[in-house]
């Protein structure tokens, strides 16, 4: 998980606040597209659970992309909020349109499926 206090590129992202979606956490969509640099290649998403971000990958079967300790303790955060999973998983294609750099952010919020 990443702390927010300490995240230095956090402008290269987009949030899907919880008053525009419903859900019960913010999402973070990667605005890096083809300019991505770094160990993250997985196509992913973060969700903002209080200060941290939990990276979840894009897919129909979206899962946390963390380990040992730290995938146990995101588990239980997400302990019953399976609509995060739910919809990644309805919006994969616009999801992993935006992150591949084919279609814009705004493309993207103006049509995820809630």
């Amino acid at each position: 998980m990443e702390n927010l206090n300490n995240l230095k590129d956090l402008y290269v992202m987009a949030n899907f606040d919880i008053k525009d979606s419903g859900l019960p956490y913010n999402i973070w969509f990667d605005e890096a597209q083809h300019f991505r640099k770094g160990k993250h290649n997985t196509p992913r998403v973060k969700v903002q659970v209080n200060d941290n971000l939990i990276p979840v990958s894009i897919s129909t079967k979206p899962k946390i992309l963390l380990k040992g300790s730290s995938l146990s303790e995101a588990e239980k955060e997400f302990h019953g909020k399976n609509e995060i999973f739910e919809f990644i998983s309805k919006n994969y294609g616009l999801i992993i349109s935006h992150w591949n750099g084919e279609i814009t952010t705004k493309t993207l919020l103006n049509s995820l499926e809630i």
